[in-house]
């Protein structure tokens, strides 16, 4: 993961999906964090990529995590 600096974003926001092969997240002290690994309910790990393919709706920017 990497660490960016983001401001006027809320907590746990979806902020971006770069080439979508991973997604921007805000944390704490409004620090985005890239993911690039999902583990689904019940499935195993995958990239965001693989878990981006063929709906790549599934994850958009603006969304909560965890809502």
């Amino acid at each position: 993961m990497s660490k960016l600096s983001i401001k006027g974003i809320n907590l746990s926001e979806i902020v971006d999906k770069p080439d979508y092969a991973s997604i921007i997240v805000v944390c704490g002290d409004h620090q985005g964090f890239r993911i690039t690994e999902v583990q689904p309910a019940g499935k195993k790990r995958m990239t965001v990529k693989d878990y981006l393919q063929g709906n790549p709706n599934r994850i958009k920017n603006g969304m909560i995590m965890g809502e």
